[in-house]
């Protein structure tokens, strides 16, 4: 009789050890799937939020240098046309060369990211004289000697 009353006592230790340890495993083999369900879901839609803020912060940093009134490293949030970075930058400036400008740069481009845009000078202020213009009107382009020069 002790055997059977043992053998009772025995089943049910065991069955109590068991049911527990078949819940604890059930329980981490579904959540597992769901977690990989999960996972893969939230990979995806954290990819998807990623791609969103790329397009919505899309920054870009350019360089504009040379004859503009405020030269310096801009910092603009959409894809702005070289003429607009131009006017943001001041304008251009009383000494560039638009012939050049019209020439080699393509005011209508987008500005990439990244991009230095140099805006030249005339020629004649790039070598020193000014061609400046006297009081009568007469083209005042040679060289002045200022150690000799009276008023």
């Amino acid at each position: 009789m002790d055997i059977k009353n043992i053998s009772k006592k025995q089943r049910i230790l065991i069955a109590l050890g068991v049911i527990p340890i078949l819940l604890i495993g059930l329980y981490f083999a579904n959540g597992q799937g769901h977690n990989l369900d999960f996972s893969s879901s939230e990979k995806s839609s954290s990819i998807q939020k990623a791609n969103e803020d790329m397009v919505n912060e899309d920054f870009r940093y350019v360089e504009i240098t040379g004859q503009v009134l405020s030269p310096g490293v801009y910092e603009i949030s959409r894809s702005l046309m070289v003429i607009e970075l131009i006017e943001l930058a001041g304008g251009l400036t009383e000494f560039a060369d638009l012939e050049t400008v019209h020439k080699d740069i393509s005011l209508s481009g987008i500005v990439e990211d990244r991009q230095k845009i140099y805006i030249p000078a005339l020629p004649d202020y790039k070598n020193g004289s000014k061609n400046i213009v006297g009081p009568m009107g007469s083209d005042n382009s040679s060289k002045i000697n200022i150690n000799t020069a009276t008023l």
